[in-house]
């Protein structure tokens, strides 16, 4: 009877080391180097909230920007940016107080 228990602790133990073992070697085969599966391609460079689930994002493409809109309906295209100094701070609070004038009265 011993050696029943003992023979079934033995070939458990194996058998749990053997997917420990195969749960490690396939993490490390997919994040080998997660530098190459990383896309650089698409980046949103800045988020401006203007209300809640409302907000503007700047999305660098490549060499190109575009100005997108996200809200709780879906994501708008806006406009595509042309090459011009990133705006100052002061300019971001008068785009948000112009959004938000309207949500005051």
């Amino acid at each position: 009877m011993s050696s029943y228990i003992t023979a079934f602790s033995v070939y458990t133990l194996a058998l749990i080391g053997i997917i420990f073992v195969g749960l490690i070697v396939v993490k490390k085969t997919l994040m080998l180097n997660p530098e190459k599966n990383k896309n650089n391609f698409l980046k949103v460079e800045t988020s401006l909230t203007i209300e809640p689930r409302k907000t503007l994002h700047v999305i660098k493409a490549g060499k190109e920007k575009f100005l997108i809109s996200s809200s709780g309906e879906g994501c708008y295209f806006m406009t595509k940016l042309e090459d011009r100094p990133t705006p100052r701070k002061d300019d971001l609070d008068v785009i948000q107080e112009y959004f938000s004038y309207g949500r005051n009265n």
